[in-house]
């Protein structure tokens, strides 16, 4: 990642000059330099450099794309890097649009590591809920169970013993409320062993409204 940090600084100070754009804001700011990596069904790696052009709490969109001709598909995972503050930022995140061979624009999702402070857009509960999981491409003959930490309708913090998964997947998760058992489809943003246990950090991709109803109802 070496030379991709010497471009994002590089990108970083030049924006800084023409623009006024503050080095300690903590928050992505348009014109920015951003690195996109992700790899083939090949093996291959790519590392992809461009521009962010507009920035939203729900996406990126990063213009003036080079580097190669390939470009990850729509729904895939990349891991983005930008910097933010005074430190170069690396997180995973979606495509959600732009897969195109070629093409010089691709919006991904918003990672939450990259909004301003941290911010969450949705209060969390802390509560202990069961939850079942597996990897989507591994089938559900791979499950495993953990326990919430804190929820929320926009995703959820949970505690494991399993290490299946890692950041950057897509799962299937399984959370047992009172009543009701919510199902849907995640992309696991964070993994991290803690003496043992995995605190695994997720936001839900694909929710049906009735359950995303039962979620907000928990805090309620």
């Amino acid at each position: 990642m070496l030379w991709a940090v010497s471009h994002l600084d590089t990108g970083a100070r030049v924006h800084s000059r023409g623009i006024g754009a503050a080095a300690g804001t903590g928050a992505v700011s348009v014109g920015q330099m951003v690195c996109v990596e992700f790899t083939t069904r090949a093996g291959r790696p790519i590392r992809l450099f461009g521009c962010l052009a507009e920035s939203t709490d729900d996406h990126l969109l990063i213009d003036g794309l080079d580097g190669s001709s390939t470009r990850p598909g729509i729904g895939e995972s990349v891991v983005v890097s930008t910097l933010i503050g005074r430190a170069v930022q690396h997180s995973s995140t979606t495509v959600l649009a732009g897969g195109d061979l070629g093409g010089r624009r691709m919006m991904v999702r918003h990672p939450v590591a990259f909004l301003e402070g941290n911010r969450r857009r949705h209060d969390r509960v802390v509560l202990k809920l069961p939850v079942t999981f597996f990897e989507i491409e591994r089938g559900p003959s791979t499950f495993a169970t953990g326990v919430t930490i804190d929820i929320s309708i926009s995703g959820l913090l949970f505690g494991t013993t399993s290490a299946s998964v890692a950041a950057g997947e897509r799962i299937v998760l399984l959370v047992e409320l009172p009543g009701r058992t919510v199902a849907g489809i995640c992309e696991v943003r964070s993994m991290r062993d803690d003496k043992g246990t995995f605190r695994v950090g997720i936001e839900w991709v694909a929710l049906p409204d009735l359950d995303r109803a039962a979620l907000a109802a928990l805090g309620a």
